[in-house]
Order: C-alpha cells, then sequence, then structure tokens
C-alpha cells in the first residue's frame, strides 16, 4: 500500500501538483472509539499498529536494501502524533487543551511501541510531535520525549516537526508560556522541532533566545 501511494505521489510531484513530504501514517493508538479520528489509525492493538508503520513507512520511503534502510527516499514519510494523542473534542477539552495523564507503563507498553518501531525499524524520516500535552508538558516541548527519546535512544536519522499551529498554542491557548517566541524556544530547545507554520523566526534569534547552534 505504502508503494502504490509514493508512486502516485511521485507522479503528482513530476507534474508540479504535489510535494515530497508527506504527513503519514497516524499511527496513534485506537484506545477509544469515540475519538473520531479512530479511523485514520490501525487500530487498538500497539504490536498491530507498530507491525503497520514499519510497513507502511518503508513501502512509502522504498526501502528495499537488504539492511532495510535507505536514505534514497522515495518520498519523506512522517509517523504521528507524538505521543497519547487521541482526543480531538469531547466535553469541552479539545486537542490543544488536553492534557494526558499517563503512567510510565502505560506510556511505554501502548503509546510508544508504534514510534520506537516507526523510528528504530522503519528509519523513518520525520516525527511529528502532538498538540496535546503528557503530564502537564506539552509533546513538542518536552526535552525528555523528543531529545532523550526519539533523538537519543531510537536514533531518529531525521526531524521533528510540529503539527499546525501547534506550538503558537502554547502561548495563545494554553499559556504556557508568556510570549510566542518562548514557545518557539522551548520546541528548538527540546528536540530542534521544525516548526509548521512559523513566522518571526528571527525574533527568538535576535532576543537571545536560543543560539544558531542548538545542541
Amino acid at each position: 500500500m505504502g508503494e502504490v501511494v509514493s508512486t502516485e505521489a511521485r507522479a503528482m510531484h513530476n507534474v508540479g501538483l504535489a510535494g515530497l513530504t508527506y504527513w503519514s501514517p497516524n499511527i496513534n493508538v485506537f484506545r477509544d472509539p469515540r475519538w473520531g479520528r479512530g479511523q485514520e489509525t490501525p487500530g487498538e492493538d500497539p504490536l498491530v499498529v507498530s507491525k503497520y508503520a514499519v510497513n507502511y513507512v518503508k513501502g512509502l520511503q522504498d526501502v528495499h536494501d537488504a539492511g532495510g534502510k535507505s536514505r534514497r527516499l522515495k518520498v519523506s514519510s512522517c509517523c504521528k502524533h507524538y505521543t497519547a494523542y487521541d482526543l480531538d473534542n469531547w466535553k469541552g477539552i479539545d486537542r490543544f487543551h488536553f492534557d494526558a495523564k499517563v503512567t510510565r507503563q502505560d506510556l511505554e507498553d501502548t503509546y510508544q511501541p508504534p514510534f520506537k518501531s516507526c523510528v528504530e525499524e522503519g528509519d523513518v524520516s520525520s516525527v511529528m510531535c502532538s498538540y496535546n500535552r503528557v503530564n502537564g508538558i506539552p509533546t513538542c516541548a518536552d526535552p525528555n520525549l523528543l531529545r532523550g527519546v526519539i533523538r537519543g535512544q531510537w536514533r531518529l536519522d531525521g526531524y521533528i516537526v510540529s503539527d499546525c499551529d501547534s506550538i503558537e498554542v502554547y502561548f495563545d491557548s494554553i499559556h504556557y508560556t508568556k510570549t510566542r517566541e518562548d514557545a518557539v524556544s522551548l520546541a528548538l530547545k527540546a528536540g530542534k522541532v521544525l516548526y509548521m507554520m512559523i513566522t518571526k523566526i528571527t525574533i527568538i534569534f535576535r532576543d537571545g533566545l536560543v543560539h544558531h547552534q542548538i545542541k
């Protein structure tokens, strides 16, 4: 399936109708049937979702070598939404304000395996962090989840990207930071996050919120 999708994607690109960066697959574990985006995911079983993620990404990126890894990408795949994300709008709580209270065991046994497999076995080129918070910390601003796990433990050979406007939400909606620039600074320091829809990024460098080389 991934191979077919990527072939069509290249065809669209060749006639100037699409790029080569695809925000797919959605590999959130479907724990709650009330979630309106559940049909996008492979299901409720972390193992099934993990296997799906690996094979879909390999097909999409066209990885056929013996080692299962290739940097000659047919298209760039993105495993999303990292992590513990399965609520968009329920009883007055939307995806911007959702704070997932997850135990360490549930996080490791349920929510993380698909992303771990996606990075380590699928060799995905990018991971998208989600809108929600996990135990009080926004995922795109959590150095443990991003720098510690994705880049450190799993050794992502690629980039981390935010969801649309998700970092700006830290200032506008949940008031996690005092300014938009502080929100962007947190994300960059947490894991060198590529901010989708960013504006005025030069301000954070001008004001010394981050340096040109972030370690």
